[in-house]
């Protein structure tokens, strides 16, 4: 339990330190970079190899910055005016 704890708190201590808006040169290892559209809630970027790949939520979600995942709206905290 307390290695779960901490794995969670290193995660979400990670997630809040830096929002990065552009890809690493190198990627990861074992590790996807995924970086939130500053234009849109329901699209985000995946990085490979420096560059930035424009990737889709399905419909009605929307990317979760804290989790890299997309999820319901009120759950993913993205704040995003679109039009």
């Amino acid at each position: 339990m307390l290695v779960k704890s901490l794995l969670l708190f290193s995660l979400a201590s990670l997630a809040q330190s830096a929002n990065p808006t552009e890809c690493p040169a190198v990627d990861p290892e074992l590790r996807n970079i995924l970086l939130p559209d500053p234009e849109s809630c329901s699209r985000f970027f995946l990085c490979s190899r420096g560059e930035k790949i424009q990737m889709y939520c399905p419909p009605l979600l929307h990317f979760s910055v804290r989790w890299n995942v997309c999820q319901f709206p009120d759950e993913a905290g993205c704040s995003i005016n679109e039009e």
